[in-house]
């Protein structure tokens, strides 16, 4: 844990001490500081051994280390397990001639025996034949006012055999250039060889999640090639969204995000007057934000588009990226604008139900939903980028034939198939009739979304496809916001995002938009 995140945690505890402690599944625990370390020991080291637990820092060689020098953590004691099950050569290399275990940990000891960590020695960098490790950077990084997470992975380069990718995450409003972040660590004499000119390429994490480094997570998915190219000149950054993890943090996001998507409808002409009794403080109230006026598709769909432009889009039309059709397969369709900013996040909505539903890397989806002007197909294909999912642009049977989509199927073996549930079975229906035996096919998962699935049909799917079905529900107004399979009944919500720069409440949602407000 950072030295400053246990000394503001410890601020907040007048009657109490940080400790840290150290362990692992192979050893139970093996280290700790004690609440009469001084703050520096309790902040900055894993302590010292327990009782019964030996500890000691080596080099690849199996030297033993002066006191201050970094090499590999290795330990033995009573409580270390006696190896591997079954993997006699995993077991040859985890343990030293003399039986000392190799955590695999990079590590200094003081003279008292408090270890520092100093990172894995899996996370070494090598860079033309000089290996170095990124964790003192990452804090050095950290410690940065503009920057909230950061983590280096080594990237492949054909002439050094590694670079150093930096990744960062920046605090609201907060900027840095790639020149500053190098006159920043420049000036905290990093050796000149750790700070590259300028990469020939910008990469970006594409776990939409935290790049966290030194703060615990495991470099590997980005050094593995988990990492997509950014726009040019532009520090790598994941988008700012975290996952709530409670109900409490729910309700804060949401009373946040009421706050400015109020404001924003103040500023526009079709509510103009009509929010003054409003009392803006009081959002949160139920009956205070029951007062806000519905406002339902059939009144938009009366409205023409020029009219539904001027009475809502609170952008310039130069900030338009795209427009997104809703309104069913029935009555007057509404065009709604996007900005580049609201793309980013739409695509992290679709894309967050790839895990929800257990589609990942290794998985190739077959998508048969119409790719055009409504959202559902070209947005869900896009996303499936930022979680290493494959994906096939297939689109509606207009596109390619139902025939054609059968031998697509064949032909590619993709792992899941996303369309409507009536085109499902439609191939199904047309599958038998051809004799071929689509429950014997790669598919081991069915999505569907965009029209009601009922249990009939859903056991239908599951029978002639032989696979597991997904019901998936979303709005061209927001994204997808929830998935689901048997044995629940009910949709399970997950994270969405309503980031469009124009507002609506409607009936069925009791949302308010407002540009890229996260939300669950």
């Amino acid at each position: 844990m950072p030295a400053s995140l246990s000394a503001a945690f410890e601020a907040l505890l007048p009657n109490g001490k940080v400790l840290q402690a150290w362990g692992m599944t192979e050893l139970q625990f093996g280290a700790c500081s004690r609440p009469s370390d001084a703050r520096e020991i309790r902040f900055e080291t894993i302590g010292r051994a327990t009782p019964g637990t030996e500890l000691r820092v080596a080099d690849t060689d199996g030297r033993v280390l002066p006191d201050g020098e970094t090499g590999e953590l290795q330990v033995r004691g009573c409580s270390l397990f006696s190896g591997y099950e079954k993997n006699a050569a995993i077991n040859e290399t985890s343990f030293t001639a003399d039986r000392w275990f190799r955590t695999g940990d990079l590590a200094s000891m003081d003279a008292e025996g408090n270890v520092r960590l100093r990172g894995r020695t899996k996370e070494l960098i090598n860079r033309g034949g000089i290996k170095f490790n990124p964790i003192d950077m990452e804090i050095a990084i950290a410690g940065h006012p503009a920057v909230a997470q950061v983590a280096i992975a080594p990237l492949p380069d054909e002439v050094l055999t590694e670079r150093a990718a930096c990744f960062v995450i920046l605090k609201p409003s907060a900027s840095l250039s790639f020149d500053q972040l190098k006159s920043f660590l420049a000036e905290r004499n990093f050796a000149k060889f750790t700070l590259a000119g300028a990469p020939r390429n910008r990469h970006r994490d594409a776990d939409d999640t935290d790049p966290q480094g030194h703060e615990g997570r495991s470099r590997a998915a980005i050094s593995q090639g988990q990492c997509r190219p950014c726009q040019p000149g532009v520090i790598a950054m994941s988008l700012p969204l975290p996952l709530p993890s409670s109900r409490a943090d729910i309700a804060q996001i949401q009373s946040e995000q009421k706050k400015k998507a109020f404001a924003r409808a103040k500023s526009i002409p079709w509510y103009r007057g009509k929010l003054d009794h409003i009392d803006a403080n009081a959002l949160d109230d139920p009956s205070e934000w029951g007062k806000i006026p519905i406002l339902d598709k059939d009144t938009l769909r009366k409205l023409t588009h020029a009219e539904f432009l001027a009475a809502f889009c609170a952008v310039p039309g130069a900030e338009i990226a795209e427009y997104w059709r809703s309104g069913g397969s029935t009555g007057q369709p509404v065009f709604y604008p996007r900005t580049r900013d609201d793309l980013h996040f739409a695509e992290l909505s679709w894309g967050r139900s790839f895990p929800c539903m257990g589609i990942g890397p290794g998985d190739l989806c077959h998508l048969s939903f119409p790719l055009g002007v409504h959202p559902a197909g070209q947005v869900w294909a896009r996303s499936s980028r930022l979680f290493d999912v494959g994906m096939i642009w297939v689109g509606a049977g207009n596109s390619h034939s139902s025939a054609a989509q059968l031998d697509l199927i064949q032909t590619l073996q993709p792992t899941v198939f996303i369309g409507m549930s009536s085109f499902a079975l439609h191939l199904a229906n047309l599958a038998e009739a051809k004799g071929i035996d689509l429950a014997a096919s790669s598919v081991s998962k069915v999505v569907c979304s965009a029209e009601t699935l009922s249990a009939a049909k859903r056991e239908k799917l599951a029978r002639f496809w032989g696979a597991e079905v997904f019901d998936v529900f979303g709005m061209s107004e927001a994204g997808l916001m929830g998935r689901r399979a048997p044995p629940t009944t009910a949709f399970t919500s997950g994270p969405t995002c309503i980031s469009s720069r124009w507002s609506i409440r409607t009936p069925a949602s009791r949302w308010r938009t407002e540009r890229s407000a996260p939300c669950a």
